[in-house]
């Protein structure tokens, strides 16, 4: 999937083994604040490892990022 200058807010279900990261791709954040849809949605998944005290959220964009399938994208946590 490609999803070009678009706004991506991520959801994070963990429970061992697996960690599922769920994208949602906006046009923009405004889209996303104003309550449209998604333009796609995309369902990862990855070996859960064991992180004590860590931000969920941010763990999400960690296992994104070092997926390596990305390589173009900003991460920004909020």
């Amino acid at each position: 999937m490609v999803a070009v200058n678009s706004y991506c807010s991520i959801q994070v279900n963990s429970s061992k083994p697996i960690v599922t990261v769920i994208c949602n791709f906006y046009v923009s954040a405004e889209d996303k604040a104003a309550g449209k849809p998604p333009i796609a949605t995309l369902y990862k998944q990855f070996a859960r490892e064991d992180v004590e005290n860590i931000n969920p959220l941010d763990y999400g964009y960690q296992l994104l990022e070092q997926s390596g399938e990305f390589p173009d994208a900003t991460w920004n946590v909020q």
